[in-house]
């Protein structure tokens, strides 16, 4: 088991899995590459294009993530990529691509298509719903300052702002005026492109037309067609203003690529020094092998796959034959957290981020409070099983902790990067179409379970590194934690997730936050949750749980059972500390399930989808299928059951 995770392993002693989401980030990067001149070399082309090729589908459309249905907007974009890179329009791929646009309208194209086709000169800006970049120049305490938004979701709009804002257009050439009539066969000239402003092909359309976004939106065309130019001049400085920042602050990341692609345009079309660095850092992103080419992934997860390694690698029998590995994911940890401030400048509405430690590497510096609270986790758990380790500082213990805290809202749960500072209402107007549940920082159930747990292994292994105040804060951070997952119970036990598929995944985060916090078996809350679980095994005797429950929000099993969501209810079964009978042979099926599912190479077999965001963006996160394993089967060897 030690050493089946060395194919993960980065020279930083970090472990890392791919965070794969969709073609539309390798698409948009290859439009990014046209729009801003840039001459890619042969191979990342070949690359590019084979990444395609491994992501399109049957009938020769392109999904949200693997296995989704067709979409609009990733098909619409991987053709006009494919034929950018050089492909031609009666290659395979790109025929069966057109046929499936054939049968929808592709002026029908979600917004964020529609800006990206109007930028390569394939959409009419006049159907775009206004994306104004005054919105920067509103007070901050107006209710739709971005400032309330979600982070993704205000950066990404940063971008959109700006580039709608100048009407931004990249060269014309033949490829484009062919793509014109390939994509619209009865003509670009003849499509009334302003009478698809709110259409959304049903393809994508997830969030369904609210009467106050579309106010909005009427609102701010009429604005706009009034608005002096020094003012749009001044919004556009704003505008460019925060997208030089924010990208000084990532080391030219971004916070995403999505992000990052968007600004790299912006950069190029205000003609700015920072846009060779700008474009060069998108190559953080970057994965690239044999089997499914080049792609740019969805996040950077160093650090949240250590922490979660760190802490299997030393359960049950695993931390003595582990302990090089140990020593190494240590090593990382320890130096992985963000200790410089971000410049003190408050107009670009960022938090404190020193003391938090990041999803990837601390050069990312959007530190996360989950993130921070599972290194924590993963340190501790190391420096017990391997006391002769130089142990983390007590000062960076209690900066992570300051970090934690900054994170907990008012009723008791944790969000993400940053605490809430805008209520539901921004979702109805909410204008991604897409996704779900994305216009603000809320309290998630897996943020406040991972907070609770690092915060109280805090207090029981390293409570010396507080002060008695900030040690006092965390035990009733503990308790009102406590108080919000179990508001989550819908009522018979099921908890449901956020960024994980689905209730199988909130149960496990349900059960591990409500035992950090002292939960006993017997406990209502505990008990439910341990029927649930029991109650939704599948036949062969495991778990699975198919990602349309988080569009629905209601439980989906999958036809047979997945390796990760077996894992994750074994888990929290066994962290719940109930036992029975009945425990006793769900548990142990589980284990025969796992175990026979293991390869001769000692690893597990990628399956369904596991991951999400937003209720419809699908993530499969690679390391998954081997962390949570392990750890499982460590877990009940801890209690005598053995493969």
């Amino acid at each position: 088991w030690p050493y089946i995770c060395e194919g993960f392993h980065n020279p930083d002693g970090s472990v890392s899995g791919e965070t794969l989401w969709c073609a539309m980030i390798p698409a948009q990067y290859a439009i990014a590459a046209h729009l801003t001149g840039q001459s890619l070399p042969p191979r990342h082309v070949s690359g590019l294009l084979h990444h395609l090729d491994t992501w399109q589908q049957p009938d020769g459309s392109f999904g949200l993530f693997q296995g989704a249905r067709g979409s609009l907007y990733v098909t619409a974009l991987s053709y006009v990529a494919m034929r950018l890179l050089g492909r031609s329009a009666e290659d395979p791929p790109c025929r069966a691509a057109r046929s499936w646009l054939a049968g929808h309208e592709v002026a029908a194209i979600p917004t964020w298509g529609k800006l990206w086709l109007a930028m390569a000169g394939l959409y009419d800006y006049d159907g775009i719903n206004p994306v104004p970049p005054e919105i920067w120049l509103l007070p901050k305490s107006a209710p739709m300052h971005p400032r309330r938004f979600y982070c993704h979701t205000r950066l990404i709009y940063l971008g959109f702002s700006y580039l709608y804002g100048v009407r931004f257009k990249g060269p014309d050439s033949p490829i484009i005026q062919s793509l014109r009539t390939e994509l619209y066969p009865r003509g670009f000239e003849a499509v009334r492109f302003r009478d698809f402003r709110s259409e959304i092909d049903a393809s994508d359309r997830y969030v369904a037309k609210d009467p106050l976004l579309e106010s909005a939106y009427a609102m701010a065309g009429v604005a706009e067609s009034v608005i002096p130019k020094a003012v749009r001049k001044r919004a556009l400085g704003v505008a460019l203003d925060r997208i030089v920042w924010e990208q000084r602050q990532s080391a030219y990341c971004g916070i995403s690529p999505v992000n990052g692609l968007l600004a790299t345009v912006a950069l190029h079309h205000a003609g700015h020094a920072d846009f060779p660095a700008s474009w060069a850092g998108v190559e953080h992103w970057a994965w690239d092998d044999p089997v499914l080419g080049r792609r740019y992934s969805g996040a950077a997860s160093n650090t949240w796959d250590t922490g979660f390694m760190a802490q299997a690698l030393t359960t049950g029998p695993l931390a003595e034959p582990s302990a090089e590995r140990l020593r190494r994911l240590h090593g990382f940890l320890s130096h992985a957290q963000v200790t410089e401030e971000l410049p003190s400048e408050p107009i670009y509405d960022r938090v404190p981020v020193a003391g938090g430690f990041c999803f990837g590497v601390k050069t990312h510096r959007w530190a996360v409070s989950d993130c921070t609270a599972e290194a924590l986790s993963g340190l501790i758990a190391i420096e017990t099983a391997q006391p002769n380790l130089t142990r983390f500082p007590s000062p960076a213990i209690a900066a992570a902790v300051r970090f934690i805290l900054a994170r907990q809202n008012a009723d008791g749960g944790f969000s993400s990067y940053e605490p809430q500072r805008g209520g539901r209402l921004l979702e109805r107007v909410n204008p991604s179409e897409m996704f779900g549940n994305c216009m603000g920082e809320y309290s998630y159930l897996e943020c406040t379970s991972s907070c609770l747990q690092g915060l109280a292994h805090v207090l029981t292994a390293r409570a010396s590194a507080l002060d008695p105040i900030l040690a006092a804060e965390a035990s009733r951070a503990i308790a009102r934690g406590a108080e919000f997952i179990a508001a989550q119970d819908d009522g018979e036990g099921g908890f449901e997730g956020f960024w994980g598929v689905n209730y199988t995944y909130g149960a496990l985060f349900a059960a591990s936050g409500l035992r950090a916090a002292g939960r006993p078996p017997h406990d209502p809350t505990v008990r439910r949750l341990v029927e649930w679980l029991l109650a939704h095994r599948l036949p062969d005797g495991g778990w699975g749980e198919d990602v349309a429950s988080c569009a629905k929000h209601t439980y989906v099993p999958t036809a047979n059972s997945q390796v990760i969501m077996t894992a994750w209810a074994l888990l929290g079964l066994l962290r719940t500390g109930a036992w029975s009978p009945e425990i006793d042979a769900a548990v142990r099926a589980g284990v025969r399930l796992l175990s026979d599912r293991q390869a001769a190479d000692g690893t597990w077999p990628r399956e369904a989808i596991a991951g999400i965001f937003f209720d419809t963006a699908g993530l499969h996160y690679d390391l998954y299928r081997m962390t949570f394993p392990i750890w499982a089967l460590a877990a009940a060897a801890e209690r005598g059951i053995l493969p």
